[in-house]
């Protein structure tokens, strides 16, 4: 008999926090300590929790077929068939690190059952990929004109910088200094345009200068940007080539909704000082983009932070492509097109949905 398991629904339990229990030990592989402690694998419990599963699968041998987004699900096989229950998650993050620690203390003392079997749990966390990216009304009350066109890539595997990588980042480079001189950049709309936002929120822009505005600086002093990794390496040449904010993390790192907000100052920032990791706070009423567990980028695009940042083991990420008046959404539009059309051509079999977050749809 198969195990129940969210990792073998994947598609048809997308939202859930699970729990599965299994007596067939054969069809489960064999776990170790660090596979339970990253949230992935199964591992035996003591007989005493497993009277207690038991017990509540016979009080709930009524189980519904379709559970809902946000629901602990937990079943328990025996001589051939399974029972089980379910319960609220709580939104997924307190109540999954109590299930964590209660089944990790069962898990240490684990022994065979009277009849010789034995009962294995498995946790697994809710999908971050099922998060998505929304824009809080307050920022169109002031910023009405903005918006920000959102990529959301699955199977799409990092690796190191490439000389096509790189290659497309000095060539973009190129076009900008023909094009523009450190004298002449404040001049472009779109950076005039983000440094009057960064004004209205209450930051200096020469201190704290957009995204695009600090690749584009550097760029203009005649320096090469550094090739971080080939997905990095993309979006910052499409990032000057368009004069456009682009920036991409993580997405299976996300713990909740991202929303893009005002700070209320008490949101954890994850960032590093002379090469040590360090947690800092962003300024009440500053606009940055956060989920349950902080923040992830901080006034507004002008630095990711460590947490979600994109590494060579990413398979799964987001990007952000932000735009104020009077840059043509036309144009925002082709640079998402042309970040899809590399991505594609890379990873054939990735999947890429869009979606245009606006004053109308956010």
């Amino acid at each position: 008999m198969k195990p129940f398991s969210v990792a073998n629904h994947r598609q048809s339990y997308p939202h859930l926090l699970s729990v599965g229990i299994s007596q067939q030990e054969s069809s489960l592989g064999s776990p170790t300590r660090s596979d339970w402690l990253s949230g992935q694998g199964w591992v035996e419990v003591s007989p005493h929790l497993d009277r207690l599963v038991s017990s509540l699968c016979s009080s709930f041998l009524v189980f519904s077929p379709e559970p809902q987004a946000g629901v602990l699900v937990l079943r328990r096989s025996f001589n051939g068939g399974s029972a089980g229950f379910s319960l609220p998650s709580c939104g997924g993050s307190i109540f999954s690190a109590v299930l964590h620690l209660v089944a990790l203390v069962f898990a240490s003392f684990g022994q065979p059952c009277r009849n010789g079997s034995k009962t294995f749990v498995c946790v697994e966390q809710e999908c971050a990929m099922t998060y998505r990216l929304a824009i809080d009304a307050q920022i169109f009350e002031q910023f009405p004109d903005y918006q920000a066109l959102i990529l959301y890539g699955e199977e799409v595997k990092n690796f190191p910088s490439t000389e096509e990588s790189t290659a497309l980042l000095r060539s973009a480079e190129q076009e900008c200094r023909k094009m523009l001189t450190l004298e002449t950049l404040a001049q472009h709309p779109h950076i005039a345009a983000w440094r009057d936002a960064y004004r209205r929120f209450g930051a200096k822009p020469k201190k704290y200068p957009s995204s695009v505005e600090a690749l584009l600086q550097r760029t203009l002093k005649g320096q090469d940007l550094p090739a971080i990794n080939g997905i990095v390496d993309l979006y910052n040449m499409l990032s000057l080539k368009y004069m456009l904010p682009v920036g991409g993390e993580d997405w299976n790192k996300l713990a909740s909704d991202l929303r893009l907000i005002y700070a209320q100052g008490n949101e954890l920032f994850l960032t590093t000082s002379g090469g040590q990791e360090q947690v800092i706070y962003p300024d009440t009423g500053e606009i940055v983009w956060a989920d349950e567990a902080g923040v992830t980028c901080r006034r507004w695009n002008w630095r990711q932070g460590r947490r979600i940042q994109l590494t060579e083991e990413t398979h799964s990420m987001y990007f952000v492509l932000d735009r104020l008046a009077p840059y043509p959404t036309e144009t925002l539009l082709a640079a998402g097109e042309e970040l899809k059309v590399h991505l594609l051509r890379w990873f054939p079999s990735c999947s890429i949905t869009t979606d245009l977050l606006s004053e109308t749809h956010h």
